[in-house]
């Protein structure tokens, strides 16, 4: 059985505060939502999510202020690992 394995990227956060603990210059400075997506013969298995489309639509409900302003992610509905999997499957088309 053979498994493809993609590496996807479904958020970014940048938190306040972690300039000096995060590398790179300042427009690069930030937290990823790393995800893996398996693919196998049968079926598609998502390891983590990142920030899901519920999270982008209402992310104080769903996050928790505290978090979002402290963690300030970027949530944009292609970030999201529904997107990222939609674009995926168009690029095999």
């Amino acid at each position: 059985m053979s498994i493809r394995v993609h590496h996807l990227e479904c958020g970014r956060m940048s938190p306040l505060g972690g300039g000096p603990f995060l590398y790179g210059d300042s427009a690069h400075r930030h937290l990823v939502c790393h995800c893996l997506l398996l693919e196998l013969p049968d079926r598609l298995v998502l390891v983590d999510s990142g920030f899901g489309l519920a999270d982008v639509a209402d992310p104080y409900a769903r996050l928790g202020r505290v978090f979002v302003r402290a963690m300030r992610p970027r949530l944009e509905p292609g970030d999201t690992a529904a997107q990222r999997i939609e674009e995926l499957e168009s690029l095999r088309d």
